[in-house]
């Protein structure tokens, strides 16, 4: 089990015409039962493709079992730091091609992190990664970030400018050629913004027994819950997960609360929460629609303004226990996206959790467990084709002999003739509906109608239009029926129900699918 192993069997030499190899690592536990205090902590490494980010799956080069984490971080990260260097200095040779091993970051939650790079957790004063800003406690004792300081450098790290930021040395320092110890540490949405910050949104919105201002009655959290539990209908095929009713959020994951934050809040907390809470939200939900994008670099100071305003605001909005880490990073999350020329979907640990939750699928008993995982790790690579794959563009799913296509795959959106995913925009902005797919000749067809009444559904914190968010009257124009071809779908439209009410004229709220 080695980084070299793991390019060894999953490296595809067409990605890679310039021979260079970037990777990304990642370092967490995971139990491998709910009762047990012992765990396995991998460290993980999957290699960087930009035209698809998911053309590489992360693989093991190294494992720890044990009770909690590992006890000494300078030996569990020693061969790695010894192999890391090696491959940066020397290169790896791969199917008699020399290749050149590059560090792009690492992706890791705040414990993890403060763990390998030595450095104070999350409740300390010093905790920010990013900046020197010093955190004060509230009346609750919890640790609040209400600044934010001077930016941290990686000569900075090295050099101890700030001793109080600091437990220990870590072994990372010693890779050579250096890493930046700041920047190539980026922030996780994952663990930060959907399982951080939204979820502590819905913590004060819907906590029981919580002193939080903006909490919301009994009647407006059975209408929320109503909400969430009508547009389970409206959710996609490309959500394996359908986002439960906001009374089981405790138990949401981490998807769960992204296509919350990302799609349906401003829909069903739209006249649930006051005007200044759903403001505020709009100011959290534009940056991160805006970040998860392939616009994320060019409207960067865009979706910066707006993370700042979220938390300037959130100071007095929520309970004066609300600022702390994990949205004080929201102030810093901008300089990763532009740092690693990315966007938050390509710098999260979303495939490295994946990974993290096959572990318990692949041991079959409770003993002899790290024996179990590499055996079952060596079985895979014996076995499967492990190498890294581009989608095909198009994937025909299901056809009809006499009525054409019904279903299929094209540019990773799931498109058939039926609700809910048979509303697109086209490559001229108007919102319409699949009702036929046909193939003529060498190409693929859509008999589409267009939707009436296209308006903005939000002014605020800019027009929805500039997100191509829409509210359509659920009505289509008959007299606008005819084919278009497949190339010129611009984006799959997530389509949900407004009108949560029986009424004659029904509304939609539709949103670009983020992928």
């Amino acid at each position: 089990m080695s980084i070299l192993e793991g390019l060894e069997v999953c490296l595809n030499h067409n990605l890679h015409k310039n021979n260079i190899i970037e990777l990304d690592f990642n370092i967490d536990g995971a139990k491998t039962k709910k009762c047990s205090p012992k765990s396995l902590w991998p460290i993980l490494c999957k290699v960087l493709y930009k035209p698809y980010p998911y053309a590489y799956k992360p693989f093991p080069v190294a494992v720890f079992y044990g009770k909690g984490k590992p006890k000494d971080v300078l030996e569990y990260l020693k061969k790695f730091v010894v192999e890391i260097n090696s491959l940066q200095k020397n290169g790896a040779i791969i199917n008699e091609k020399h290749y050149r091993i590059q560090i792009r970051s690492f992706i890791c939650d705040i414990p993890a992190k403060a763990f390998i790079k030595c450095t104070r957790g999350h409740t300390s004063f010093n905790g920010c990664e990013k900046c020197d800003v010093i955190a004060s406690k509230n009346d609750l004792h919890t640790t609040v970030y209400l600044d934010v300081g001077k930016k941290r450098t990686g000569l900075d790290f090295i050099n101890y400018k700030d001793p109080n930021h600091h437990n220990g040395v870590s072994p990372l320092i010693s890779i050579d050629p250096p890493i930046d110890l700041a920047d190539q540490f980026v922030i996780d949405p994952l663990h930060m913004l959907y399982l951080g910050v939204n979820a502590r949104i819905l913590d004060e919105l819907l906590s029981n027994g919580s002193k939080s201002p903006v909490k919301i009655g009994p009647a407006q959290k059975k209408e929320l819950s109503r909400r969430s539990t009508i547009i389970k209908k409206d959710i996609p095929e490309e959500f394996s997960r359908k986002m439960p009713s906001t009374n089981e959020c405790n138990d949401w994951k981490a998807t769960e609360h992204r296509f919350f934050l990302l799609y349906c809040s401003p829909l069903i907390l739209k006249d649930i929460v006051s005007d200044s809470v759903l403001d505020n939200f709009l100011f959290l939900h534009a940056a991160c629609r805006i970040l998860s994008s392939h616009n994320a670099l060019r409207y960067s100071r865009i979706a910066r303004n707006y993370l700042t305003q979220f938390v300037e605001q959130s100071k007095t909005i929520y309970s004066s226990s609300f600022v702390t880490l994990n949205v004080h990073y929201l102030n810093h999350l901008v300089d990763d996206v532009e740092n690693m020329q990315s966007n938050i979907n390509d710098i999260s640990a979303f495939p490295f959790e994946n990974e993290l939750g096959k572990i318990k699928k692949i041991l079959r008993s409770p003993h002899r467990t790290l024996a179990q995982y590499c055996r079952r790790l060596h079985e895979e690579r014996e076995t499967l084709d492990l190498k890294a794959k581009l989608p095909d563009e198009l994937v025909i799913v299901k056809e009809h002999k006499t009525n054409g296509l019904v279903s299929l795959w094209f540019q990773q959106q799931f498109l058939s003739v039926k609700h809910p995913n048979n509303t697109v925009m086209l490559d001229n902005g108007s919102v319409v509906k699949i009702i036929k797919m046909f193939k003529q000749e060498n190409s693929i067809f859509l008999t589409v109608v267009t939707y009436k009444s296209k308006s903005s559904a939000f002014k605020h914190p800019c027009d929805s239009s500039f997100l191509d968010i829409y509210e359509i009257l659920d009505q289509v124009t008959l007299s606008t029926k005819r084919n278009v071809p497949l190339s010129s779908v611009k984006s799959k439209m997530v389509k949900m129900s407004i009108s949560l009410d029986e009424v004659v004229d029904k509304k939609s709220l539709v949103v670009p699918l983020l992928h």
